[in-house]
């Protein structure tokens, strides 16, 4: 595991003493939170009923003046309203929880990157407890399904999650985002767990740009056990590096997935890089139905050792059923990598590659630009140079010189694919390229009097010394 400042592990303390803290108060269920920055308290609004008993009901004059004090109270409460707090924050950060999704592929931040899984390089750095399975086990990603079937005993080896020893309060566990990024969505994966399932839990995360603070991004919200739990994060502009989750009371959680977009500041403008890299910010806008091992980014996700990893496309598939992926940003395109390893007798024969531009409108967007878009062909139609070689890292030159942001591939006519690669630089045409001085040879230095006098031939002291001939063998 990664190294820890002391800084952040004193902020870790304050939010488990924080959840700790407010267990017992905050009972009732929360489906929606404005997050300011302030401790959360849910009082009564002060207003009373107003309603009178029955030997006061002719009373005109009693229900007058609650009426006048009610005013006032309600007064009152609108101006502390109207003070802004020290600590709020300028962009409030809200969730929403969805409970009604089972399925990710039904939410919106279905296409975006899992932060923190273990694709994208990120690490545990810290949690309570690991004694009936590792909180690693929180970031990994595997094509093969969750069981979702009751066991006797949820503490077997073959449980397949994160679950700390009995009668703990909470449990807490810190990862460490390989890319950082902001933070879409997030699930908290029970599946497996119904014995074990915690009832509540929280997730903050950490922020560089706010005085490297910790902030709540869903706060004390109920879970449902042997169910996966989505939240909506909305509003939010921060740039995370870390989460923190904590669970009361401790048990096990499944998976942690942190969906969102990578902060790529492009900062590699000429330099080669993988523009279909999820760790620069790669997404999968558009996947046909029914895709095997299609619920990850496997078809750009860097682990060529993995055999688990890759998309394969059945056979009873139309020929139009394209995959669009999003480039980490606008790019000049010089080859594109399909490889094809761990695919030895279901590669496709050939492959369909093609690109367009889609430029950022600070105005009304599109709502579907991929449609109107204008698609060129990346590779040579050529069939003999766009056959595919089974279980090889087959390279295609492109032949388009343009920026591209967007590809669509599809395999011919089906098969599978272990990854792929656009390999090129990006592009900024605000940007130019640094330029080399220019080589200019040495000036000739100006001879004096006395030099000059001293070169000329005629003035030089010749050698008395005789010259005598070398013989070549003596």
């Amino acid at each position: 595991m990664s190294t820890i400042t002391a800084r952040e592990m004193m902020n870790i303390r304050n939010i488990v003493a924080y959840n700790s803290s407010g267990e017992e108060d905050n009972k009732q269920e929360i489906n929606h939170i404005l997050i300011n920055g302030n401790h959360f308290s849910f009082g009564s609004s002060g207003s009373s009923s107003g309603s009178s008993n029955e030997d006061d009901e002719n009373d005109d004059e009693n229900q007058e003046e609650e009426k006048e004090e009610e005013k006032e109270e309600e007064e009152e409460y609108d101006q502390q309203q109207e003070q802004p707090s020290q600590e709020v924050y300028n962009d409030v950060i809200s969730f929403r929880s969805l409970q009604h999704f089972t399925n990710l592929n039904h939410t919106p931040f279905a296409n975006k990157i899992d932060l923190a899984a273990d694709y994208q390089d990120s690490s545990i750095i810290l949690s309570s407890d690991d004694t009936f399975g590792p909180a690693t086990n929180l970031i990994k990603t595997v094509a093969t399904e969750l069981d979702t079937n009751a066991q006797p005993n949820e503490e077997d080896e073959f449980i397949d999650g994160w679950l700390v020893r009995r009668h703990e309060n909470l449990s807490f566990a810190t990862i460490k985002f390989g890319a950082p990024g902001i933070i879409r969505g997030i699930d908290i994966d029970l599946t497996g767990y119904t014995q074990c399932a915690p009832l509540r839990g929280s997730v903050h995360g950490y922020m560089r740009g706010r005085g490297n603070s910790w902030a709540p991004l869903i706060d004390n919200v109920s879970l449902i056990p042997n169910s996966r739990n989505f939240f909506e994060i909305r509003n939010n502009k921060e740039r995370h590096s870390h989460v923190h989750i904590t669970v009361s009371p401790g048990g096990g959680v499944t998976r942690l997935r942190c969906y969102g977009d990578v902060a790529n500041s492009n900062p590699l403008n000429h330099m080669e890089v993988n523009l279909a890299s999820t760790k620069l910010g790669a997404e999968i806008v558009k996947k046909p139905v029914g895709i095997v091992r299609g619920e990850f980014p496997n078809l750009i996700i860097s682990r060529r050792e993995s055999n688990q990893d890759g998309w394969i496309r059945p056979r009873s598939f139309f020929q139009s059923d394209f995959t669009i992926i999003k480039l980490a940003g606008e790019g000049i395109i010089d080859r594109i990598v399909v490889d094809t390893m761990h695919f030895i007798g279901n590669a496709p024969l050939s492959v369909s590659l093609e690109g367009c531009c889609i430029a950022e409108q600070g105005g009304t967007e599109d709502p579907d630009p991929l449609r109107s878009a204008h698609w060129v062909n990346l590779i040579a139609e050529n069939e003999q140079t766009n056959d595919i070689t089974p279980n090889n890292s087959n390279v295609l030159p492109c032949i388009y010189s343009g920026p591209i942001t967007h590809i669509r591939f599809r395999p011919i006519p089906d098969g599978g694919v272990q990854q792929i690669m656009v390999k090129g630089n990006f592009y900024n045409a605000n940007t130019e390229l640094p330029q080399q001085p220019k080589f200019e040879p040495p000036k000739k230095r100006k001879l004096s009097d006395e030099n000059e006098y001293i070169c000329n031939d005629e003035n030089r002291r010749k050698s008395t010394r005789t010259r005598r001939p070398v013989l070549r063998f003596q």
